[in-house]
């Protein structure tokens, strides 16, 4: 028997072998300089009991890690971008901290390095979108061509459906024809101008904000926002099978599970 599944087996396989595991598949070295993945709280000498996946840390994430008897979560948000000068525990990451101590969990996160590795975010969302020839641009996003000719209402319609979304929100004009799209994950108003210079007809992320939108009225290009959820929560099941087939390598079976939360904006 492998070395890692004999140790598993008598409960011995730690957190921290995990971890480093998940780190040689999503590196913290592809990350901005400014992100924060990695640890966030916990310990990494606990025996691993399970595994949960989600976008955030939330305590909907916590009472499904109890219930599944997971220790180890695993979001794509960091808890923390600046150092800490006091702990709250009246404030929201104050609550997460507090959480995470009284239940044993320790929080890792893979963030922009989960954004821009080969089948992270961006591929997920570029293969969801469609793109053929996908490609980088701007270090973040993908862009490629459309198998065949659309509109922009047409592809409104498509990511409605496809992502089970009440709306999007879009600049343009719903009859342009759309051959090349851009995408970006999460946030991705700020690469308006990488995406025209890179030939997009429409650029589809989340988060958009007016004086972006504004900008590309400018640069000529159609934006479409999908939502930040929406653009990140794909990538939950592709990690889990990523994480589920390297754990494998090494011969440890664990539970593995997706917390995939919801869209906390709605539509009224």
């Amino acid at each position: 028997m492998h070395r890692k599944a004999h140790l598993f087996y008598f409960g011995m396989t730690k957190i921290g072998d995990i971890l480093r595991i998940v780190e040689r598949v999503v590196p913290e070295a592809l990350a901005e300089e400014w992100d924060n993945p990695g640890l966030q709280v916990g310990s990494l000498d606990r025996s691993a009991t399970g595994i949960i996946l989600s976008l955030d840390a939330d305590i909907a994430m916590f009472d499904k890690a109890r219930e599944v008897g997971a220790n180890i979560a695993i979001t794509h948000h960091p808890l923390f971008f600046n150092p800490i000068r006091r702990l709250d525990l009246g404030t929201p990451a104050g609550r997460i901290i507090q959480r995470a101590v009284i239940d044993k969990m320790t929080l890792y996160s893979a963030h922009t390095n989960l954004d821009v590795m080969n089948g992270g975010v961006n591929d997920t969302l570029a293969d969801r979108v469609g793109l053929l020839n996908k490609r980088p641009f701007a270090n973040m996003g993908r862009i490629g061509e459309v198998a065949s000719i659309e509109t922009l209402e047409s592809i409104a319609v498509r990511m409605k459906s496809d992502f089970s979304l009440p709306h999007v929100s879009i600049v343009g004009d719903l009859m342009r024809r759309i051959t090349r799209i851009a995408v970006c994950g999460g946030s991705g108003g700020s690469l308006v101008k990488d995406a025209a210079e890179n030939g997009a007809d429409l650029l589809i992320t989340g988060d958009v904000k007016y004086h972006a939108a504004k900008d590309a009225e400018l640069y000529g290009i159609a934006v479409m926002d999908i939502g930040h959820f929406a653009s990140e929560s794909i990538v939950l099941p592709v990690l889990a099978a990523i994480i589920k087939e390297a754990l494998g390598r090494e011969g440890i079976d664990i539970g593995l599970h997706i917390h995939l939360g919801r869209d906390p904006l709605r539509v009224c």
